[in-house]
């Protein structure tokens, strides 16, 4: 009925602001709320399949996306690029959450052709700059570390781009440093996304710490003076990752590295 249709409407627009606060609350209002017999907005499903795809179950988020996509089909004889915004829309949000689930699943090769085809046929679509980092996270365990790197920086760079997948690129593209070898690029992108997006707490405390930890490493094969001046010593990386567990603590209290930081700074006293 109409009236069941705008009350788990309604219930879906309170767990959206929920959710950003407390995500275990937010997600059950979401599961009380939805009912497979109605059709939804595919903003609406977009985020109720995102916060299932977040909680790991993955089945739960293919099944509304697919629904998403069957309630908003192309009409026959009709091009994917050429049907309604509408349609288009809700096609766009379907195969972006259904690529992601694949990739969820280690499925890398079927989800990357699920995002290519989100880009061939929908290129205006506020999902393609994540479809891309999807993209990206499937070339990186597929070792293709150079191509991952060529769209992560697209990404940091594109005006478009939120906050948190902008922080999230950075995150990835520490990473990919980190393979490589090249440390101090890593520990360089790893520590800057708390100085960039400091409002993205998850992403920012993970930098920190990783930049952290890998200050520690690189400091243990490093000499206790500069061969050359400006390069780095021992004493002056460990003093850069205790500032890191400094500020994790003090701005992200909450983050899972939080204790972990404050026993690395308990562990460097001395080295201070």
């Amino acid at each position: 009925t109409k009236e069941s249709c705008f009350w788990s409407a309604a219930i879906f627009t309170l767990a959206a602001f929920t959710y950003d606060a407390d995500k275990e609350k937010g997600l059950a209002m979401m599961n009380e709320a939805y009912d497979s017999n109605l059709t939804y907005a595919p903003e609406i499903i977009d985020l109720y399949g995102g916060a299932l795809l977040e909680e790991g179950k993955i089945s739960e988020s293919s099944a509304v996306y697919q629904k998403l996509s069957d309630d908003f089909p192309i009409p026959a004889g009709v091009d994917a690029d050429k049907a309604s915004p509408q349609v288009q829309a809700a096609q766009a949000i379907a195969l972006y959450g259904l690529g992601k689930a694949l990739q969820k699943q280690d499925q890398i090769s079927e989800a990357k052709a699920i995002f290519e085809k989100l880009k061939t046929y929908y290129p205006w679509s506020p999902k393609l700059l994540e479809a891309d980092y999807g993209i990206a996270e499937g070339l990186v365990q597929q070792n293709q570390l150079d191509e991952a790197a060529t769209l992560l920086v697209q990404i940091v760079r594109a005006q478009t781009a939120t906050a948190q997948l902008r922080a999230s690129s950075m995150l990835l593209l520490g990473g990919i440093q980190e393979k490589k070898g090249d440390l101090a690029s890593a520990i360089d992108q790893y520590i800057k996304i708390a100085d960039f997006y400091e409002g993205v707490p998850k992403t920012a405390s993970e930098g920190l710490w990783l930049g952290a930890q890998l200050l520690e490493k690189q400091a243990a094969s490093l000499p206790e003076t500069a061969a050359k001046k400006g390069e780095p010593t021992r004493a002056g990386q460990l003093a850069k990752a205790v500032q890191a567990y400094k500020d994790l603590v003090a701005k992200y209290a909450t983050s899972p590295h939080a204790a972990e930081a404050a026993e690395r700074l308990k562990a460097l006293a001395p080295a201070k």
